[in-house]
């Protein structure tokens, strides 16, 4: 259980008000409330040139959280936005948009931050939110559909230094952080209409900041592995609208491919090098 004090509200209320805060400013009466708020994914810890930082991803149940704990609130905080949710049971809804996602790095990283290392040494990879001021966030950068490959990305991949894995339609929180960051990005994605629909979605915005991996056997997967999709609604809109556009170079095979077998391939077929 939580328990709220003065200096933790003050702190909080700063936090809502900017967003983000330094470690040094949560004075001491603060820190295990706030330690307990990042286990709940409220906040999070995020390490920056300069130090450590708290940044805000969940304002929704922070200002609830809020609300239910804090009982006096001062009456000159009629402003403040978790005085409004005490008081009315409602928030303004937060204008950051916050991915989650599962990151790995990889054997060719030599700059990985402590605190990664540690949870990554432990579980393998690391959940993490996603901001746009990721100062870790470069070099080239993998983005992988398959769990399966993602945790064996390494094979895949060995000049990459991180691996993000997303599952099904990448998201435009996670693009706009990638845009904002200093990463060249390899997409592995399914061959199949949702894979190069999101294949385009992400070129759209990075341009040449982003290339498709594309196995050298990638006619053979097709010729003895695809699997049905076309059948599916779903799939068959998402391929007349890749076809009604302008389409990468990179992506006419893919899409021809998957019309001449009315199917696609997984990723996971793909054979680690050797």
């Amino acid at each position: 259980m939580i328990e709220a004090n003065a200096p933790l509200e003050r702190w909080l209320n700063k936090l809502i008000e900017n967003g983000s805060l330094p470690e040094s400013s949560i004075p001491k009466s603060a820190i295990t409330g706030v330690n307990n708020l990042i286990d709940l994914e409220y906040i999070q810890k995020m390490p920056v040139k300069n130090g450590i930082k708290f940044v805000l991803i969940d304002e929704d149940s922070l200002v609830n959280w809020m609300a239910r704990i804090i009982k006096n609130i001062d009456s000159n905080q009629t402003h403040n936005r978790a005085y409004a949710a005490s008081k009315f049971r409602t928030a303004k809804k937060s204008t950051k948009n916050y991915p989650k996602v599962e990151i790995r790095f990889l054997k060719n990283n030599t700059n990985v931050p402590s605190q990664f290392k540690e949870l990554q040494d432990r579980i393998g990879s690391v959940n993490y939110y996603l901001t746009k001021e990721e100062s870790w966030l470069t070099g080239k950068l993998v983005l992988v559909e398959n769990i399966e490959s993602f945790l064996n990305c390494d094979d895949y991949f060995p000049n990459c230094d991180i691996a993000v894995y997303y599952s099904g339609n990448i998201s435009d929180s996670l693009i706009n952080c990638l845009n904002d960051s200093k990463c060249t990005i390899v997409f592995f994605p399914d061959y199949d209409p949702v894979g190069m629909n999101n294949y385009c979605k992400i070129k759209d915005r990075l341009g040449d900041r982003v290339e498709l991996f594309v196995p050298q056997n990638i006619s053979e997967l097709f010729e003895s592995s695809s699997y049905r999709i076309i059948d599916k609604n779903k799939n068959r809109e998402i391929l007349a609208s890749l076809n009604r556009r302008s389409l990468p170079d990179e992506v006419i095979p893919i899409i021809q491919l998957i019309q001449k077998h009315h199917g696609g391939a997984e990723q996971e077929l793909v054979r680690k090098p050797d």
